[in-house]
């Protein structure tokens, strides 16, 4: 999660920059960083690759991928080279980050799976710091955006380093004892198992990703673009702006992964819809840099929660077998919407004077995102943790009701539990 977000944050903050570097005209801005997320469509082979030939082989190639990329965007030219280095840096940072969230969900225990998943967005939050941190000092280094893509390679280079020793899941090795030698063509037949299989659950799923990455992604990829020239702020203005605060993103992490195994999924993913959606409005329709950010801080709390509980849907409502593929199939919904609506966007700024008005416009599809998933039940797909209440052992939703009830902050308590005992 590191990885990925970096770099996309990195886009989103040097965006103004490299814009005048290379001369992306203004009006194609939408068009290009469209082309660079559908580079989770062939991501989709690494994914299903590793479903046959183990996590720990594809984790490796999808680190030094985003290294030799990275390295490459900071030596382009032309507004099509660094849209190629940064497809195929989308492609490893994404394969990269729904590899790490099933070999999360497959070494995990179930009561344990929210909270590591809310560290693991966390990760992704201290990567959008560093980018943030350096995009500080964009006019004052040699090289201005081009060395910040090189700078971001030195972490990469740490994480590939260990990784040397990461063992294979144990489910994955379990599952692959006394098989045959797996071939090219078996790569596929995950993928159409899983549409015959689970028809129902890959629409739900689209269902709930598609709005989240057409309307939300989109209103924070413009953001720093936004900030400095709507509002004026410098670049180092929009770091503070983001760094300042980050702690709050960070919260929506831990506590959409640790108290989603209390209340479940569904009640989580609405609130996030609901909230990230008030923020967005307020972000760009706030005449106020105060409210602006106030708006901004919102969106991003809601949102890095529900990327975590996003994630936890691809991976938990399928088995083993499929949870590379049917993250992988996350991923292109995510990838497909985005890219619709940056693409929206690209065509409504010319009619409506502005990308403000045109993300407003984009938040149109918010609500249908939260409905999906006020009617799509978890309970039966996932297996609720239990805790010690008043000598008994009892389910984590029942322990909700009878904090209700009894007006107590067991929830809570329930709620950092898994923290309390991942350390135990």
């Amino acid at each position: 999660m590191f990885v990925g977000v970096f770099d996309s944050m990195l886009d989103g903050l040097a965006l103004k920059h490299i814009q005048n570097s290379i001369g992306m005209h203004d009006s194609d801005v939408g068009r290009y960083v469209a082309f660079i997320r559908l580079g989770v469509l062939p991501a989709v082979l690494l994914a299903m690759g590793s479903d046959l030939y183990g996590r720990r082989r594809f984790l490796m190639i999808t680190i030094i991928g985003v290294m030799l990329s990275s390295v490459a965007t900071a030596f382009v030219t032309t507004p099509e080279s660094f849209v190629a280095a940064q497809f195929f840096a989308r492609m490893f940072a994404v394969a990269e980050d729904f590899l790490s969230i099933v070999v999360l969900v497959e070494e995990l225990r179930p009561e344990l799976r929210g909270w590591g998943l809310g560290a693991f967005g966390a990760m992704g939050a201290f990567g959008g710091g560093m980018a943030a941190v350096l995009f500080a000092f964009i006019d004052s280094i040699p090289g201005s955006w081009r060395t910040l893509y090189v700078l971001g390679v030195v972490p990469m280079i740490w994480i590939a380093w260990f990784r040397r020793s990461l063992p294979e899941t144990q489910k994955f090795a379990a599952r692959g004892s006394g098989r045959r030698p797996p071939r090219a063509i078996d790569a596929w037949r995950p993928l159409i198992a899983l549409f015959r299989d689970y028809p129902g659950r890959l629409v739900v799923l689209a269902a709930i990703a598609g709005p989240y990455g057409f309307a939300l992604g989109t209103s924070l990829f413009y953001v720093p673009k936004f900030l400095q020239e709507a509002h004026g702020f410098s670049p180092a203005e929009v770091a503070m702006t983001y760094l300042l605060p980050a702690g709050i993103p960070l919260m929506g992490n831990f506590l959409a992964g640790s108290y989603s195994d209390v209340i479940g999924r569904r009640k989580m993913l609405v609130s996030g819809f609901v909230t990230a959606g008030l923020g967005a409005l307020v972000l760009y329709t706030a005449t106020s840099s105060w409210l602006t950010i106030a708006g901004l801080l919102l969106t991003m709390f809601a949102v890095f929660g529900m990327d975590v509980l996003i994630g936890a849907l691809g991976a938990e409502l399928f088995p083993t077998s499929y949870r590379s593929t049917s993250s992988a199939a996350r991923a292109i919904v995510l990838a497909l919407s985005a890219a619709a609506g940056l693409l929206c966007e690209s065509a409504l700024f010319p009619l409506v004077g502005g990308h403000a008005p045109a993300i407003v416009l984009l938040l149109i599809t918010v609500p249908v995102g939260a409905l999906v998933a006020w009617f799509f039940s978890d309970r039966d797909s996932y297996p609720w943790p239990r805790y010690r209440f008043a000598g008994e052992e009892v389910l984590a939703q029942e322990l909700t009701m009878m904090q209700w009830r009894n007006c107590t902050n067991v929830p809570w308590v329930a709620a950092l539990a898994p923290m309390t005992a991942a350390y135990s």
